[in-house]
């Protein structure tokens, strides 16, 4: 099979589902191929030195194993969506029997309904999120896109893809779009990528100054207001002084330095700052050595797929109970084999019991990290849910 993914942003250093998808098709043995444009995402600061220049530049890369056609982009939309030349004609040259779409919201979609009949592919779409916010100066594109635009694209898609129950209600509501015409599709982790490593524990955790009686919580990923990392320190500052002597926090990631220094003054005022390090981001291929190096796994604010590879990395895991808000964030999943806590959104006080509960049982770690890195290895690994995919396309057909 010949697979087309259009992605506007394709940043295979950082890892999204848009890599690690086409890299198992192509395991399988699939014809593959990433059409994106000539640059990576907004906001550099997320990655610290990861991606130094946005602009990558027009062509056909090999990147990661992936071949990538990068197109000149012509017009972008404050950084959002952009508008790249050549998508028909890349698809013409490359034949694909499939075209899979990463978002439902994307000129790029656009391009691929519009090309569908003369090319001739089955063309999916997939959502990875429940929800969608735009600014002020954007609502009234969106507005134009769902109401005149989409209707005719989901006429032209042959399948949709949700990664979670929440992201397949928001189709439904949000767009219209007929639930038999959405299958549920889970991301996952790259389980050989993301274990458990001894040997490089010991070392970080040497470099990083924690001692082996230390319990050391890392949050990876943004450091935005949305993943809500004020919550964390509060609760740390919470703990009883037995459990905090021992406990320190590792934040691996990149954001605005406003919000990182404002972190920082959280921190100092709580009387923290000393427990806490921060580390810039990494590229995806060195953060496995730092869930192994840590003992609890964080998030305090909305999901992301770092969870799921903390999990792969036998990390227990303390995320939020966004049950009352499925419909943007369904967390039900990474909890599905009793590996981790919950929280209530906002909540640092039934946080601090949580990390609290799991900082002070050792064996209790060690259990929900086996429980964890077992949910992975069974369903929530990219070598599964390729399968799940392509066997999707083939049903897509029909």
């Amino acid at each position: 099979m010949k697979i087309a993914h259009l992605s506007q942003y394709f940043q295979p250093k950082i890892g999204y589902n848009d890599l690690y998808l086409p890299l198992k098709q192509q395991e399988m043995g699939h014809e593959v191929c990433v059409v994106t444009s000539d640059r990576y995402m907004p906001n550099m600061e997320f990655f610290g030195n990861v991606m130094a220049e946005r602009i990558v530049g027009t062509g056909a890369f090999r990147e990661d194993g992936i071949l990538a056609y990068r197109l000149p982009c012509v017009f972008e939309i404050r950084g959002y969506a952009p508008l790249v030349l050549g998508i028909r004609e890349t698809l013409s040259a490359f034949k694909p029997d499939v075209v899979h779409c990463h978002d439902v919201v994307s000129p790029f979609l656009v391009a691929a309904a519009l090309n569908k009949k003369v090319i001739k592919y089955v063309l999916v779409a997939d959502s990875i999120t429940g929800s969608f916010h735009p600014e002020k100066t954007k609502k009234i594109a969106y507005f134009f896109y769902k109401r005149t635009v989409f209707p005719y694209i989901a006429r032209e898609v042959d399948r949709f893809f949700a990664i979670t129950d929440g992201a397949q209600r928001w189709l439904v509501e949000e767009f219209g779009v007929a639930p038999e015409r959405i299958e549920l599709i889970p991301l996952g982790a790259d389980m050989d990528l993301f274990t458990h490593d001894s040997a490089k524990r010991k070392e970080i955790r040497s470099l990083l100054g924690v001692a082996d009686k230390d319990v050391l919580l890392v949050y990876s990923g943004k450091m935005v207001p949305e993943k809500d990392l004020s919550t964390l320190i509060r609760a740390v500052a919470l703990l009883p002084a037995n459990t905090a002597k021992r406990v320190k926090l590792l934040f691996v990631g990149g954001g605005p330095k406003h919000y990182i220094d404002e972190i920082i003054r959280l921190a100092q005022e709580h009387g923290i700052r000393d427990k806490m390090i921060l580390k810039p981001p990494v590229p995806r291929t060195e953060l496995p050595v730092y869930y192994s190096a840590a003992d609890v796994g964080v998030w305090p604010g909305i999901p992301s797929n770092s969870i799921i590879e903390a999990m792969s990395s036998s990390l227990p895991i303390v995320i939020v109970d966004y049950s009352s808000r499925r419909h943007e964030y369904d967390t039900s999943g990474f909890l599905g084999n009793n590996n981790g806590l919950s929280f209530g959104e906002g909540d640092a006080k039934e946080l601090s019991s949580a990390i609290q509960k799991l900082a002070d049982d050792d064996e209790l770690r060690r259990t929900m990290g086996r429980r964890g890195r077992q949910l992975v290895e069974e369903k929530l690994n990219w070598k599964t849910i390729s399968v799940m995919t392509t066997d999707a396309y083939e049903r897509a057909k029909h």
